[in-house]
C-alpha cells in the first residue's frame, strides 16, 4: 500500500469512525441522561476528524453528519425532511462551525506539520551546526591564544628595554624571549661596522635542546656585506625577509653548517634609523619557515621599537659626553679665573663673572707686571657657550705671553688682534679692555677694543672719566693698530667700574633692558661698601630685575677701589 493510500484510508476512516461515534453517542447516551447534545456530539466529531484526517476528513465528517442529524434527531424524525424552520437554523449554523472548524483543522494540521519537519530538519541539522560552531569557537579561542602570546612578547621586549642602559646589556634577553616565545632555537645579533662597512656578529644565543655550537662559533667569525646572506639582503632591502628551509637555497653561505644543525627555516628584520641600518636579528628554526601575518607585523613593530632603543641609547651617550664637556669646559674656565684677587696697599679690586651657560665668553684677570704694575683685563668673545669660552681662553693666553716682553697695552692689543685674525673664525671676534694700573702714581693707562666704556667715580658717586673704546673688536682687522691712552689719575675715594654688556642687556619679564644707569645708581648707593660687597650687590639687583626671564648673555665685572685718606696706613 502506498503512502497516498494509507493517507486516504486515514482521512477517510477518521472521518466515518468520528461522526460513527458521535452518532452512537447521541443515540445510546443522550435518552438514558435525557441530554439533547446531538449537536455537540457531532461538532466534536468534526473535530476529531479534523484533528485526525485534516480539513478533508473534516468536511467529509460534515457532510456524513448533517444528513444524520436530521434523519435521527429533527422532526420528522426518520425522514430527511425539515419541518421547523428552527431546525433548518441550527442544522444550517451547524454546518457554518463544521467548516470553521475544517479551516481551523486545516491550520493546525498545516502547523504541526511545519513545526515537525522544523523539529526533524534542526535535529538533522544540529550536529553539524554545533560542530561548525565549535569548530569556529576552537579557532577563536586558538587566535585569541595566539594573540595573548604575541602581546605577551611584546611587552616582555618593552620590559627588557625599560632595565637595559645599553645594547650590550639588552642584546641576550632579546635574543632568548624572541626565540623562545616564537619557538626558535638560534638567535644572532649584527651591527654595522662604520669603518670597513659590514655587519660584525655582536650576540648570539641558542636553546638548550639543540647543539648548534659551530654553526655559532662561525657566525661570529664571519662578517657581511650589503647584499650577501640573508643579513646582507635585508641590509640592503632595509625590510624584514625570510628562507623558508635553508636547503633550498645553496646562496646562504652557513647553509651546510645550519643544516647540520638540524636548522631549515631562517628570518632576519633590520634594527635602523630612517636609512641609517643599525643592526639585524637573525634567528633560525627547526621547523621550515612560514611566518604568519601577525607574527610579522610584531617582529616589525619590535624591529621599530629597538630601534627606537638604539636611538635612546645614543642620545643618552651623546648628552653624557657634552656634559662631560661642558663641566670639563667649565672647570678650566673656572681654573683660569684668578684664584684670588690681587692686594695693593691703598687699593681694594675684586671682579666677578657669571656665565649665560655651563661656560661663557667673558672673562677677566689680572696680570702682575714689571715695576709693581698691574694689568688688568676684561674680554667678552661674542656669543656663549663652549666656542666662545675656547676664544676668550686662546685671547687669555695671547695676553699672559704678550705682557712678558711689552708694556705697551696699545701694542699687546695690536698683536693680540693679528694673532686672532689668523685663527679665529670670521663670525667671531672678541672686545677687550686691557689697562696697565701704577699703584706708586696711582694712574691708569688703558687700551680699548670695541668694549664697553668704564667709568671712573669719584667720592660722590659723580662721573669723573669715560673709559671709552679706542678701536675695533680684536679679529675684526688685522690691519687695525691699537693705542694707549694718556695716563689716568685715581684720587681717594675714586671708584673705577669695568663690565661687560651682558650686565647692560639683561632683559626683564617685560623686555626692558637693566641699562647702565640703573648699573650706576646701584653702584653709587653702595660705593662706600668693599668691592666684593658692591659686585655682590648688583648681580643680585640684576636677577631680581631679570625675574624669571632667563640670562641671554654672560655678565662680568671688575672695581678698583681706592681708599679714602683716613683708610691708608
Amino acid at each position: 500500500m502506498t503512502r497516498e493510500h494509507r493517507s486516504s484510508l486515514l482521512r477517510y476512516g477518521s472521518a466515518g469512525g468520528s461522526v460513527a461515534l458521535a452518532l452512537l453517542m447521541s443515540l445510546v447516551l443522550d435518552p438514558h441522561l435525557h441530554l439533547h447534545l446531538h449537536y455537540l456530539w457531532m461538532i466534536l466529531a468534526l473535530v476529531a476528524a479534523g484533528h485526525f484526517g485534516g480539513a478533508r476528513a473534516c468536511l467529509l465528517a460534515l457532510l456524513l453528519s448533517m444528513p444524520l442529524l436530521a434523519f435521527f434527531f429533527l422532526p420528522p424524525l426518520f425522514s430527511f425532511d425539515i419541518d421547523r424552520p428552527i431546525d433548518e437554523v441550527g442544522l444550517l449554523v451547524y454546518g457554518m462551525v463544521g467548516l470553521a472548524v475544517a479551516v481551523l483543522s486545516s491550520a493546525t494540521v498545516r502547523g504541526v506539520q511545519r513545526i515537525a519537519e522544523a523539529d526533524t530538519l534542526l535535529l538533522t541539522e544540529l550536529p553539524a551546526k554545533l560542530a561548525a560552531l565549535e569548530e569556529q569557537l576552537e579557532h577563536y579561542v586558538a587566535e585569541g591564544q595566539k594573540q595573548e602570546r604575541l602581546l605577551a612578547i611584546q611587552y616582555k621586549v618593552t620590559t627588557i628595554l625599560a632595565k637595559a642602559a645599553n645594547l650590550k646589556d639588552a642584546a641576550p634577553a632579546l635574543l632568548r624571549t624572541i626565540g623562545e616565545s616564537l619557538d626558535w632555537q638560534v638567535g644572532l645579533f649584527w651591527t654595522v661596522d662604520p669603518q670597513v662597512q659590514v655587519l660584525r656578529c655582536a650576540e648570539t644565543w641558542q636553546a638548550l635542546d639543540i647543539e648548534a655550537t659551530p654553526f655559532v662559533q662561525l657566525s661570529r667569525q664571519l662578517t657581511y656585506a650589503k647584499g650577501v646572506g640573508l643579513t646582507g639582503r635585508v641590509w640592503l632591502s632595509g625590510r624584514l625577509l625570510y628562507v623558508a628551509d635553508i636547503r633550498e637555497d645553496a646562496s646562504l653561505p652557513r647553509s651546510a653548517l645550519a643544516v647540520s644543525a638540524d636548522l631549515r627555516g631562517s628570518i632576519a628584520l633590520p634594527i635602523h634609523t630612517g636609512d641609517a641600518l643599525l643592526g639585524v636579528l637573525e634567528f633560525f628554526s627547526r621547523a621550515v619557515m612560514h611566518p604568519a601575518e601577525d607574527v610579522v607585523q610584531m617582529l616589525t613593530a619590535l624591529s621599530g621599537q629597538i630601534s627606537q632603543f638604539l636611538i635612546r641609547c645614543q642620545t643618552e651617550k651623546s648628552l653624557r659626553q657634552q656634559e662631560h664637556e661642558r663641566r670639563t669646559a667649565h672647570a678650566i674656565q673656572q681654573g683660569l679665573l684668578p684664584k684670588q684677587m690681587p692686594s695693593l696697599a691703598g687699593f681694594h679690586i675684586s671682579g666677578k663673572s657669571l656665565p649665560a651657560q655651563d661656560v661663557g665668553g667673558d672673562c677677566f684677570d689680572f696680570i702682575s707686571l714689571a715695576g709693581d704694575s698691574l694689568a688688568i683685563v676684561l674680554a667678552d668673545a661674542s656669543g656663549h657657550g663652549i666656542g666662545p669660552a675656547l676664544i676668550v681662553a686662546e685671547t687669555r693666553a695671547y695676553l699672559h705671553a704678550l705682557t712678558t716682553v711689552c708694556a705697551d697695552v696699545g701694542q699687546i692689543l695690536t698683536l693680540t688682534n693679528q694673532r686672532l685674525v689668523s685663527e679665529v673664525l670670521d663670525d667671531h671676534f672678541v672686545t677687550l679692555f686691557l689697562g696697565r694700573f701704577e699703584p706708586a702714581s696711582k694712574s691708569l693707562i688703558y687700551s680699548s677694543a670695541g668694549h664697553c666704556p668704564g667709568y671712573l667715580l669719584d667720592g660722590r658717586g659723580e662721573i669723573k672719566t669715560v673709559l671709552a673704546s679706542r678701536g675695533l673688536p680684536l679679529g675684526v682687522d688685522r690691519a687695525k693698530t691699537y693705542t694707549a691712552s694718556a695716563p689716568v689719575a685715581l684720587q681717594p675715594a675714586d671708584l673705577l667700574l669695568l663690565y661687560s654688556d651682558g650686565i647692560l642687556d639683561a632683559r626683564s619679564p617685560a623686555g626692558v633692558p637693566f641699562g647702565a644707569e640703573r648699573m650706576l645708581d646701584l653702584v653709587r648707593v653702595h660705593r662706600r661698601d668693599s668691592p666684593e660687597n658692591i659686585l655682590d650687590a648688583l648681580f643680585q639687583s640684576i636677577s631680581a630685575f631679570c625675574g624669571d626671564n632667563h640670562r641671554q648673555d654672560d655678565m662680568t665685572a671688575v672695581l678698583l677701589q681706592v681708599e679714602t685718606s683716613h683708610e691708608s696706613p
